[in-house]
């Protein structure tokens, strides 16, 4: 059990080292800002994905699913 634990904290170490280096010079509150934008941009996706599905499975409005405006 021991062995799983220090094998967890070392991949934490890793992954928190790749981090930082993909940050570079930025503050914190700058890569936070940038990082919640990727985060909202992949939530947008996800649910317009999603309803574009919804609407292809359905009989009455696969006509205007590739029209932009009908979103």
């Amino acid at each position: 059990m021991a062995k799983k634990e220090k094998k967890e904290k070392k991949l934490e170490e890793t992954l928190w080292d790749a981090c930082c280096k993909l940050r570079g010079n930025m503050t914190s509150i700058e890569y936070m800002s940038f990082t919640l934008g990727l985060v909202f941009l992949k939530f947008a996706s996800l649910k317009f994905e999603a309803r574009r599905q919804e609407l292809l499975n359905s009989e009455e409005d696969k006509d205007f699913v590739e029209f932009p405006s009908f979103y």
